[in-house]
């Protein structure tokens, strides 16, 4: 017995009155045991007195009366109404087996109120059931001390009356049983059922808890009360509701034998036995001689270290099983049969595959996914329309030309081949940090009527350049480098990004995803004013900005270079219109960036490539074929991403050449793994006060002419090398030779005017003349030329450093700067571009709306950090996928398909082939991806400049064909001469001019301000660059190739996004059989340009436009 628990020897109260003996047969039982018995018998021997004792009937005797001879009444009180009536009939102990469960009895007409208290209910039992009385008295005794209680089984049993029979109901029993259990026993429920089943020992278990624990288990009794009606009764038992961890219910994992609430123990159990089934049956299933196997090759080892393939994850097999199972059932569980079929039309997939899937269950028939994609489109057109017509929000649209090139495989009359164009946007939600108050269209209006455009000169523009920011960034950018390549500076890494966030973050972003909305496309072209104003007011009203129904705020409506252009001329043209809307003034044209970075790259990399097989050591074509990289075939052409990922590799090796020349050491690496080993690295502030010399001496665009004239070197901390003797030692591009062979491809642009070829900036050499004399022959042209590409380049970075970083003030710094280079390059329409952006958010903008701008510009359409673009890049990318649908159906742009369904899921379908390679664990690349070692060819460009001594000041050094390839001089002196008040003569006097004569109303004010117009027109048509041409002699621009800029570790990454090029080819070759070649007057300001005999690019065309604006 449990220990401290009172030893009470209790009757055994049967429950039928054929099996109670009468009281004397009792008795002489009683005495006939006692004196047969053994006294020498051992304690627990049957036949030992004790064990008699105990064996023997406890008789709980109660008076008899005589008027009731029978049992006794149960009508006494209320609690006694549960009783069994003598009526009943009387239940044996040894029932046989019945199948079918048992009658239930009759329900009482009055049901009694019992006593919530256990104590309570046995009080009131104790006054007619012996049993309560003792069991009352023995948890009596249970309050004390608990101890073992000796109890005279003589005395008490020659001491008490004759016993009666007790009838008690179901309750009254379950109130003994428990009574017994907490206040005698000292047990709980759980113990008793542990304890009962397993036992407390082996051998321990009598022959009655043998019996009724085995045939319980081995389900020998009613089936009322069988196993599986208990383990149903514990299911759905509603004391375990809302116990239970949904996360615990059928889980695999903890161990059921962990869990305490019955529900998830008994739903986990049952989920572990049937893995652990399916364990087995897989283990078996696979065994060699089922034939489920395949050879494969040995595992590999490398350095003792075996390399183990990364096994699929078992929950995606499990997901896509179970789905699959469920959908075979019901065709209403389709989510991930939908999604898969989604995913499919995303990919492209030929239609036979939607039959294929379909019929095996895998995916829903084609048809379905197509409703169901109209109904996720009309759910996205309500979206879109509910937030452009909510007057407390900002809109955002960006939008670009999308064309194609349909050919026909049969063709025939009414089936030629063509182009197909047309025009896509989306709506991009504006963060709540945005105020949409700054927007007001009438605060706008305020800020032009000023006139101060008019006032704008070169000086202003100059003093609007943070040269103080700039150089901060350029000093990090070269500790940036030195922590990128050199390993024992690894640790620095970190604290480098604090010191960058620190010193050089302007106007940061929080990081948040974009919400976007896609919008219809249509069939117009940006080309023709009338459909690029149609498509504009189409998108207008999709967002519910309608001629009877419109807010009071500005649209901001981002683009490339050409549609930000051709939006200002409409503004221009439809200013006399009475409506906001009709006239287009609720548009707020916003030049994108992207497109600009792209055109910058190009003229960087135009500029420094140098000739084919030049000498010139300091040009980037030279670096490029030492390292093996083909010649573009065009320059004006150059793919993005490669383009970018050679100019900062050349950029890097010449930054650590400049850097091992500050540290006066033969190898770089050689020098810090020296430095570790003696334990004197530098510190991170003793490198950036390096960074700031070096930024001086090899960036400062101050200093450039003193390279030139070969003044102050010493000073700059330069080291000074031999004269140059005009000897070049080594020829690297010439290795090559057989990867160019001499072939340039025929640019498809039109033909460089008369003007532009006349004559040469005055003291540079023409290509392949006699190098400049006087003072100049003391400089050093090379290493002034590196000095300009490590400066344009670097400055390059900053601006997609800064993008994606999330920085929209870094990168407006960056493009104040790269205003005066496109000013003096051939980018002439960039440079109106950056001039048009510039002063209107400095001059005709409030504070606020500048600011609120700057941050409209970058977007983040993952939400991760360090994954900021621009928005006309994300808008290029949906466009691409509108295309290669577009194409592979063979329709128009207004075709129902495209516009109501497919081009309004292009941002889901995106984001969902995006979200499902990540959920499956297929991304390309995470977020600790590196590039490959780029150290081979580090050290052969290391080998090259060490080599040379390109870095060195060696006075008299002019390469063969070279010229001075500064271009923010240039730019600068271009905008003082005519181009800047040009400019600002031709804009100033249209913005704004509907409301002056509405102000004015006066005929005389009316005519000279159209005389002023006319003289304007007549002043543009002699001023002009070129000669306008029609929209249709105009060719269409080539796109060029889309890449994403992403921070990996505090380096660049740079994404190329593949798309099916057979479009863009077939482009090119309908654009060479329309292509035609005009002439363009010479005009005033080409003097300042150097001669060329290379055609130029297409963007020189005022007139052209496209989906890749003039960066082709």
């Amino acid at each position: 017995m449990r220990a401290g628990a009172s030893e009470v020897p209790l009757a055994f109260v049967h429950d039928t009155w054929d099996d109670i003996p009468s009281n004397r047969a009792s008795q002489s039982l009683g005495r006939r045991s006692r004196e047969n018995a053994d006294p020498a018998a051992p304690a627990n021997s049957p036949e030992s007195p004790v064990k008699r004792r105990r064996l023997d009937t406890v008789q709980m005797h109660i008076p008899a009366s005589p008027h009731q001879p029978g049992p006794p009444t149960t009508q006494t009180f209320a609690y006694n109404a549960l009783a069994r009536s003598p009526q009943t009939p009387s239940r044996r102990l040894a029932r046989p087996y019945i199948a079918s469960p048992p009658s239930k009895p009759a329900k009482s007409r009055k049901v009694p109120i019992l006593a919530r208290s256990l104590r309570a209910r046995l009080e009131a039992m104790a006054r007619r059931d012996p049993v309560a009385k003792v069991l009352l008295e023995a948890g009596s005794r249970g309050s004390a001390p608990r101890q073992d209680v000796v109890v005279d089984l003589e005395e008490e049993v020659s001491a008490k009356p004759p016993v009666r029979r007790v009838y008690r109901a179901r309750q009254q029993k379950l109130d003994l049983f428990f009574w017994f259990l907490e206040h005698v026993l000292g047990w709980t429920y759980g113990e008793l059922l542990y304890y009962s089943g397993r036992g407390t020992g082996k051998g321990m278990a009598s022959d009655t808890q043998y019996h009724k624990v085995s045939r319980f288990f081995s389900g020998q009794l009613d089936i009322e009360y069988c196993p599986s009606r208990i383990l149903e009764m514990w299911f759905s038992h509603a004391y375990g509701a809302g116990c239970s961890d949904p996360n615990h219910l059928y889980a695999l994992e903890p161990k059921y034998t962990d869990m305490r609430d019955m529900r998830a123990s008994l739903t986990s159990f049952a989920a572990q036995a049937v893995a652990q089934q399916l364990e087995r049956e897989a283990e078996v299933a696979i065994r060699p001689e089922n034939g489920l196997r395949v050879s494969t090759r040995k595992a590999r080892s490398r350095e003792g270290l075996v390399t183990v393939r990364k096994r699929r994850p078992v929950e995606n097999v499990a997901t896509n099983v179970i789905s699959t199972m469920l959908f075979s059932r019901s065709d209403r569980a389709n989510l991930l049969p939908i999604a898969s079929g989604i995913l499919h039309f995303g990919c492209l997939a030929a239609f036979d595959l939607y039959r294929y899937h379909s019929r095996i269950g895998n995916m829903p028939a084609y048809t379905t996914i197509m409703r169901a994609m109209r109904r996720l489109a009309e759910h996205s057109t309500a979206e879109a329309l509910a937030y452009g017509s909510n007057p407390s929000t900002l809109n955002i649209l960006r939008g670009d030309n999308v064309h194609n090139y349909h050919q026909h495989r049969d063709p025939g009359i009414g089936f030629e081949n063509e182009l197909k164009t047309g025009y896509y946007g989306a709506l991009y939600e504006a963060e709540d940090y945005v105020p949409v108050s700054v927007f007001d269209i009438e605060e706008k209006r305020r800020y032009v009527d000023l006139g101060k455009r008019r006032e704008v000169n070169v000086d202003m523009l100059v003093d609007l350049i943070d040269f103080r920011h700039l150089n901060t960034v350029l000093a990090l950018q070269w500790v940036q480098v030195l922590v990128d390549y050199i390993p024992e500076l690894s640790h620095l890494s970190a604290p480098l990004r604090t010191m960058h966030s620190e010193l050089a973050s302007k106007l940061p972003l929080p990081i948040r995803k974009t919400k976007i909305h896609p919008l219809g496309c249509c069939s117009k072209n940006e080309m023709f004013y009338p459909e690029l104003r149609d498509a504009h007011l189409d998108m207008l009203d999709q967002i519910g900005q309608t001629r009877e129904r419109h807010g009071t705020h500005l649209v901001v409506t981002g683009g490339d270079g050409y549609t930000y252009q051709r939006l200002l001329e409409m503004l221009d043209m439809l200013q006399f219109e009475g409506n906001v809307v009709d006239s287009l003034e609720i548009i707020l044209p916003f030049l994108e960036g992207w497109h600009q970075e792209f055109t910058a790259n190009n003229e960087i990399i135009e500029t420094h490539y140098g000739e084919p097989l030049t000498a010139d050591y300091s040009t980037l074509g030279h670096s490029a074929a030492k390292l093996g990289r083909r010649r573009p075939a065009d320059l004006k052409k150059l793919d993005y991403a490669q383009g970018a990922q050679l100019m900062y590799l050349v950029l890097d090796a010449r930054m650590l050449d400049c850097w091992r020349l500050s540290f006066k050491a033969d190898d770089i690496f050689e020098y810090f793994r020296d430095k570790k080993r003696l334990g004197a690295l530098p510190s991170l502030q003793a490198l950036f006060e390096d960074a700031k010399k070096l930024t001086r001496a090899y960036m400062s665009l101050r200093e450039h002419q003193n390279i030139l004239r070969g003044d102050g070197i010493e000073e700059l901390g330069i080291p000074m090398g031999d004269r140059w003797d005009g000897v070049i030692e080594d020829d690297s591009s010439k290795d090559f030779s057989f990867i160019n062979q001499g072939k340039r491809a025929a640019h498809l642009g039109s033909k460089r005017t008369k003007g532009r070829k006349a004559m040469a900036q005055p003291g540079l050499p023409k290509k392949g003349g006699a190098a400049p004399e006087g003072d100049e022959r003391e400089g050093d042209l090379a290493l002034a030329n590196s000095r300009t590409f490590m400066r344009a380049a670097a400055l390059s970075r900053e601006s997609m450093r800064a993008a994606a970083a999330g920085d929209p003030g870094r990168v407006y710094e960056v493009t104040k700067y790269q205003l005066f280079q496109f000013a003096g390059s051939s980018c002439t329409n960039y440079t109106d571009y950056l001039l048009e952006k510039i002063i209107s958010f400095e001059y005709e903008s409030s504070p606020e709306m500048k600011t609120a701008l700057l941050q409209l510009s970058l977007v983040n359409p993952s939400g991760r950090a360090n994954h900021f673009c621009h928005g006309d890049l994300l808008q290029e990318y949906f466009n691409r996928l509108l295309d290669s649908v577009a194409q592979h159906k063979g329709v128009d742009y207004s075709d129902r398909f495209l516009r109501e369904i497919w081009s309004r899921n292009i941002y889901y379908v995106a984001q969902l082939k995006m979200e499902s390679m990540q959920s499956l664990g297929l991304e390309k690349r995470s977020e600790k991806h590196t590039h490959p070692s780029t150290n081979p060819e580090i050290r052969t460009l290391l080998a090259l400049y060490r080599a040379h001594e390109l870095h060195c000041f060696r006075a008299g050094r002019v390469l063969d064909g070279a010229e001075d390839r500064e271009r923010f001089n240039r730019g600068l002196d271009n905008l003082q001469r005519r181009k800047l008040a040009k400019f600002v003569s031709r804009t100033s006097r249209k913005r704004g001019w509907a409301r002056r004569l509405a102000k004015e109303n006066s005929p005389q004010d009316v005519d000279g301000d159209a005389g002023g117009a006319g003289e304007e027109q007549e002043e543009e048509a002699h001023l002009d660059d070129g000669a306008s041409e029609s929209a249709e002699d105009v060719a269409q621009p080539v796109r060029p190739g889309v890449a994403f800029i992403a921070l990996s570790n505090d380096r660049l990454v740079i994404r190329p996004v593949d798309f099916d090029e057979e479009a863009i080819e077939l482009l090119e070759e309908l654009e060479n059989s329309r292509r035609l070649v005009s002439e363009d007057d010479e005009g005033p300001g080409d003097e300042d340009l150097p001669p060329s005999d290379d055609t130029l690019p297409s963007f020189d065309d005022p007139m052209l436009g496209g989906t890749d604006d003039e960066t082709a």
